[in-house]
């Protein structure tokens, strides 16, 4: 990509989160601007923020030309409380990852279990999701492509929270694994407002449920930080590794490493696997489209991650 060419009437979207280096938005969204002649109109930065500085920060926000933030760990769920607006799905999912700015207003939203589902729908009906219009994706989401099976969620987090909303939105029953039972619970009852025909069940990560549950699972999701960072030598699967079936589905949220340990215990038994960076490029297929108001294709966003 060029060196990138922008003027003080040059809209800014922004990447928030701590930690917020290792991100690939900046360079997806700016290839994508590049690709559509559009990038003197639109530039995507980052930057690493503390959580004490984050309302403040917003504040800010609303005196420059600013056009979106991305959203990213930590401040999926604490940034709500500070906005003007949030979206019906957003809110229902109970966290946000994409802000727009209308009218000197911060308006939350949530693309990321987007992200989820349409590599899930892909994953498992063997087939490509051909999206050209608003049309394809309702036809989409009518259809329960998951309905009569179960998922295994580990994690409780703002990423949970979409991946959560997402396979249930694909007809879904649900089994949310974590750490800290009592956000695991807070979720599950959250979503079952929206969802009383799934059975959505929490359980704590050191549970003896955990095998019965994952025996009886075809999907399992890792939207922990397990698998990145210093902790790439650890897995969700940890000492579960004889459970896995070549009829499973994994998906990790994680895109960096590539293939994380959670992947390979997978692949090594012969399982689906889904990466991370699929979440990614279809959360910004359509986060791009918020941020524009344009539709690209999906392969300009796989182009970018080149």
């Amino acid at each position: 990509m060029s060196t990138m060419n922008f003027s003080p009437k040059t809209k800014l979207n922004l990447i928030i989160g701590n930690p917020v280096e290792h991100s690939l938005s900046p360079k997806l969204h700016n290839f994508v601007y590049q690709k559509m002649g559009i990038e003197k109109d639109f530039v995507f930065l980052a930057s690493s923020l503390e959580t004490k500085n984050l309302e403040l920060f917003l504040k800010n926000m609303k005196n420059i030309n600013l056009n979106s933030l991305t959203v990213t760990i930590p401040f999926k769920e604490k940034v709500m409380e500070f906005l003007d607006e949030i979206s019906p799905v957003a809110s229902t999912i109970g966290a946000v990852n994409t802000i727009i700015k209308k009218d000197q207003k911060l308006v939350g939203d949530n693309t990321d279990w987007l992200g989820t589902l349409i590599p899930l729908y892909e994953k498992w009906t063997n087939s490509e999701f051909k999206y050209q219009n608003e049309i394809d994706l309702q036809n989409l989401l009518q259809k329960p492509f998951l309905k009569n099976q179960k998922t295994i969620l580990f994690g409780s987090g703002g990423a949970s929270r979409a991946m959560a909303f997402a396979v249930l939105k694909a007809g879904s029953d649900l089994t949310i694994i974590s750490r800290n039972l009592e956000k695991a619970q807070k979720i599950k009852l959250d979503l079952e407002k929206d969802f009383p025909n799934n059975k959505i069940k929490a359980i704590l990560g050191n549970s003896t449920e955990i095998k019965d549950e994952i025996i009886t699972s075809k999907i399992l999701i890792n939207a922990t930080p397990l698998g990145m960072g210093k902790l790439q030598n650890q897995s969700s699967m940890d000492d579960l590794e004889d459970l896995i079936k070549p009829e499973m589905i994994f998906f990790d949220a994680v895109y960096k490493p590539f293939e994380t340990k959670f992947l390979k215990s997978a692949s090594a038994k012969k399982a689906k696997t889904i990466n991370g960076l699929e979440m990614l490029i279809w959360q910004a297929v359509f986060q791009f489209k918020l941020q524009t108001k344009q539709f690209a294709e999906v392969d300009f966003f796989r182009e970018g991650l080149i």
